[in-house]
């Protein structure tokens, strides 16, 4: 067996090496021998983003899962410059205090996906008041979410600029009044308690915002599509699909000159739309239409 040398490559170069493995492996190096955890250990200092994505856990195997205990043991390892987390694949295990431990190691983050998993209140305003720099946030389908949850965010966090609550059930809108004038990105498909009151709070408080997705909103009316044409003139993206009014609401979105992508799919829209878009919305690069009323003819 031919001569390792491993151990002569420089410190530099072994860093390098172990910053390109993944979570598991990265630990397992830990136990090789004490300069391996040194520098193991030296390379969650310069972690950027961590993302469980990569790593197998089991439904049915309770040894490997991501507990908080795992969780507070990876983080404690120093993550002063970590910036994005994304715990939306792992965290079925994790409790709904976890984020009170993200809030203790993780104070710079910018960027935060704890999709599907189950939350706190107390945890989400401890977790929003330590890390207020948030830019990022995304939070689809957590069943616990309502709108006392979306309010600790957006009041501690002013700075975010775009924020993903879909299939979130509970929430109305009413704590959008929170809400800060960054926003550029809204994205709340399936929120199906979502109101026009709502949908206004939006429009005050970031009336800069370029997309917004409202696929799926079933309590959206006619105030809603006249709320967005006449208060979001910026929109850039708007996602209607499955809207229930009528078509000849949407005769106004002809009114939004910036618009470039449209997703009108399983809506009444009509002729007279389709015309009011190609004559107002020049800039417009992608359009989406199954209208609601071919699908009724089309057979089974």
């Amino acid at each position: 067996m031919g001569e390792c040398h491993i151990e002569r490559l420089p410190t530099e170069v072994m860093l390098k090496v172990l910053q390109n493995l993944d979570i598991k492996e990265r630990v397992k190096v830990e136990r090789v021998c004490r300069r391996w955890c040194c520098l193991s250990r030296l390379t969650w200092l310069t972690l950027l983003a961590l993302d469980f994505s990569s790593m197998s856990f089991s439904l049915d195997d309770r040894r490997s899962q991501l507990t908080d205990s795992i969780l507070r043991q990876l983080l404690a390892r120093g993550c002063p410059a970590l910036r994005r987390l994304d715990l939306s694949t792992a965290g079925y295990a994790l409790s709904p205090r976890a984020l009170e431990i993200v809030a203790v190691y993780c104070k710079n983050l910018v960027e935060i996906n704890v999709s599907r998993m189950r939350l706190c209140q107390s945890s989400v305003q401890v977790f929003s008041k330590a890390c207020s720099g948030l830019q990022v946030v995304r939070m689809n389908s957590c069943y616990d979410v309502t709108d006392k949850f979306v309010w600790s965010i957006l009041k501690n966090c002013k700075g975010i600029t775009h924020l993903d609550l879909s299939a979130n059930n509970r929430i109305t809108g009413k704590s959008f009044f929170q809400m800060g004038p960054k926003l550029t990105c809204a994205v709340l498909n399936g929120c199906s308690k979502l109101t026009a009151a709502g949908v206004q709070l939006i429009a005050d408080r970031s009336p800069l915002l370029k997309e917004i997705f409202l696929n799926g909103c079933s309590s959206l009316n006619d105030r809603s599509i006249y709320i967005i044409v006449n208060s979001l003139q910026c929109l850039q993206t708007l996602c209607l699909s499955s809207y229930r009014g009528e078509g000849m609401d949407l005769l106004g979105l002809g009114q939004l000159k910036q618009l470039r992508h449209l997703d009108l799919s399983h809506t009444d829209a009509d002729d007279d739309v389709l015309a009011c878009l190609a004559d107002g919305c020049k800039q417009l690069q992608y359009a989406m239409f199954v209208l609601s009323s071919l699908l009724a003819h089309l057979p089974a």
